[in-house]
């Protein structure tokens, strides 16, 4: 179950090479899949035929002239109208742009498909329209609820019920279009942050699921559809791990294992690899494998994904911020064994689960990842081998080194215990386990952070009344819901995070309230906690000792925030060329402000996404507030265009017991600096 690295293809024209934006496949295209490559503003696009040998073989290339650049956009749709295969690269003032791709890989004429025309065929049912006006338009489409996602939308998928899934970079939430009826939205308290895509997996017997990419949080967010519309599932942040740091890039696939259809996520973001889960029925997101950037390929800040199954290979494209041209990675789908529910692995690899009434755990052959998931008894895995096998603890909450383990060698094997849990791993050898046996790369995998649901973030609304605290010997269970859900850890240890009766106001200095802010609270466990202010600026505060806090907020111009103008993009430009800008030296706030991308360098990137805002063009890296410590010492910071990075948020005492705190805000990409 680990990706391998294939290498790099380029076409050697670096029109076709650098700035690689959007990739899009055309499964079942005439002699085998083709993908497709555009460098947007930077040129042209490129086609490429897949081996099954998991190769790329350059088809054509085509450029586009002056009026084609202007059209460019960083998305690439494909679309069949009248019996062709339309790749639309952009939009005009009228019309959106593309070029007819022939059954043998070559491009064809260029194709202008005016508004209405595209209109008729969203009418008409065609989801692939449906998704070129989301991701090239800023309006809403004739016959669709009205909805701010549908500016600055980021990721569309269509469920099988007919109901739409839309995400934005604006828009802390997955939004819900269903058939009839207004938006829906959904996981707002999960702590997802400038959404920049979305993957959806058919119902697998617990309901769909949408697994949301974040790039605020750096974090993975699964909802799953349910009687009362999308719940949320799971949330997890990037670590040392994994690679989704700022996560720029999601893609889904579904491999046929030899146990039954398997459902991957594959993305990655600004450290350098990508990073594989499996995604169960339930919505559990399982962590395989990360493939950082080696000399065989060019993964510095992937840009984006494609994923195609070929033959017995995942082929998964990947594209760069810096490097040139398309990196290859490969997973072999033989002898690849699946989910095992029963605690019965064979002689493939096998992702063998413990969950409630399984509790011995057998791996048989191959590589098999365990994985425990809450449950109050003891687990039992019969037939450890290191090196081969993993353990996966990650459901453990607060769990973030070995060292808090409780590992005890025996005959045959050792004992595990943490918090009320607890795991008897005997190995295949008979020989007795100690820590580097088990973890000899440490915990690994993303963090995994507490789920929290409207009502347990504010549950002070007055109507009606709350339910007093639940103690710590409650009544018995209820009876069993079906499908079986997770249950909670035993009471007995402090797992939930409780969020008490406190609340954290964000305010700015006139008192004004900071709706939609994102805190993130960092216990003194280092446990990371992110919750959603409501439009009051209020988010609950978590009943526990806390080290940190930090903020970010979206753009509002809309509430009074200042607009970024061609001067800001001008005078980030003129920094990211050595010059000082219009007013004078750059402090170490304007260098935060300049660098609106976040890659922690001043550049003309940064420059052309401040004057895209700036004229009300789509941006990946639109404005937005961050927070540091009042007290920083700003004319002591030695920033400047090749480091911009300095620490967001602020410590908090341990003797800390509520008050006042001051942070200052820069909003980023605006140079005049409103704090």
């Amino acid at each position: 179950m680990r990706l391998h690295g294939q290498g790099r293809v380029q076409t050697g024209i670096d029109t076709f090479d650098t700035s690689l934006g959007a990739m899009t496949i055309w499964q079942d295209a005439p002699g085998g899949p083709l993908l497709l490559a555009s460098s947007g503003r930077h040129g042209g696009m490129s086609a490429w035929r897949v081996s099954a040998a998991g190769t790329l073989i350059l088809q054509d290339t085509v450029g586009f002239d002056a009026n084609g650049l202007n059209a460019a956009r960083d998305h690439l749709v494909l679309a069949e109208l009248q019996g062709e295969m339309i790749a639309f690269f952009g939009v005009g003032g009228t019309a959106f742009w593309g070029h007819v791709i022939n059954p043998d890989g070559t491009f064809g004429v260029r194709r202008q498909v005016g508004f209405e025309r595209v209109k008729q065929e969203i009418a008409a049912g065609h989801d692939g329209f449906v998704h070129l006006w989301a991701l090239m338009q800023d309006t809403v489409p004739d016959g669709f609820a009205n909805s701010t996602v549908w500016t600055g939308t980021r990721g569309v998928a269509r469920t099988e019920d007919g109901a739409l899934l839309l995400v934005s970079s604006f828009e802390n939430a997955l939004h819900v279009l269903p058939g009839a009826g207004g938006v829906q939205q959904a996981g707002g308290s999960m702590g997802m942050a400038a959404p920049t895509g979305l993957v959806a997996f058919a119902d697998a017997g617990y309901g769909a699921r949408a697994v949301v990419a974040g790039a605020g949080g750096s974090s993975l967010s699964v909802l799953r559809a349910g009687a009362q519309g999308f719940v949320p599932v799971e949330h997890v942040t990037d670590t040392a791990s994994t690679a989704f740091y700022r996560v720029q890039a999601i893609s889904g696939v579904q491999v046929q294992a030899q146990r039954g259809p398997l459902d991957l996520v594959l993305v990655g973001g600004a450290d350098h690899g990508v990073s594989l889960f499996a995604l169960t029925p339930e919505g559990w997101l399982i962590w395989m494998d990360t493939y950082f950037d080696t000399a065989l390929t060019g993964l510095h800040n992937v840009a984006t994904l494609q994923t195609v199954v070929h033959g017995d290979r995942l082929i998964v494209a990947a594209t760069s911020g810096r490097d040139p041209g398309i990196s290859l990675l490969t997973l072999s789908v033989t002898g690849l064994g699946g989910l095992v529910n029963d605690g019965q692995g064979g002689a493939e690899d096998d992702i063998i689960i413990a969950r409630p009434g399984v509790t011995t755990l057998t791996g048989g052959g191959g590589r098999n990842l365990f994985v425990i998931r809450s449950q109050p008894d003891a687990i039992t895995i019969t037939d450890f081998t290191p090196g081969l096998d993993r353990l996966d603890l990650s459901v453990w909450p607060m769990l973030r080194h070995v060292s808090q383990l409780e590992i005890t060698p025996g005959t045959g094997g050792t004992r595990i215990a943490y918090r009320g849990h607890e795991v008897h791993l005997f190995s295949k050898s008979g020989q007795a386990l100690g820590a580097d046996d088990i973890f000899p790369h440490g915990l690994e995998g993303p963090d995994r952070v507490m789920v929290l649901s409207h009502s347990e973030l504010y549950a002070a609304a007055p109507e009606p009344a709350p339910d007093p605290e639940p103690q710590p010997d409650p009544d018995p269970a209820p009876a069993p819901q079906p499908p079986p859900a997770d249950p909670e850890p035993d009471p007995t240890p402090p797992d939930p995070i409780p969020t008490g009766d406190g609340r954290v106001a964000l305010r700015d200095m006139s008192g004004r309230p900071l709706a939609d802010a994102l805190v993130t609270f960092t216990l003194e466990t280092g446990e990371r906690l992110q919750i959603l202010a409501n439009g009051a600026g209020v988010a609950g505060l978590p009943d526990l000792p806390l080290a940190r806090l930090d903020a970010t907020r979206p753009w509002a111009p809309a509430t009074g925030d200042p607009n970024a103008t061609a001067r800001d993009a001008l005078d980030v430009l003129r920094l990211a060329v050595g010059l000082n800008p219009s007013f004078g030296p750059a402090t170490a706030q304007n260098f935060i402000a300049a660098d609106i991308n976040g890659d922690g360098r001043v550049t003309a990137l940064d420059a052309l996404d401040v004057l895209r805002a700036a004229v009300g063009l789509r941006t990946d890296h639109p404005p937005r507030w961050v927070f540091f410590d009042a007290d920083t010492e700003w004319n002591s910071l030695a920033l400047s265009t090749s480091n911009t990075v300095l620490p967001q948020g602020l410590a908090l005492d341990p003797a800390w017991e509520g008050g006042d705190l001051a942070m200052t805000g820069v909003l980023l990409g605006y140079m005049s600096l409103p704090t």
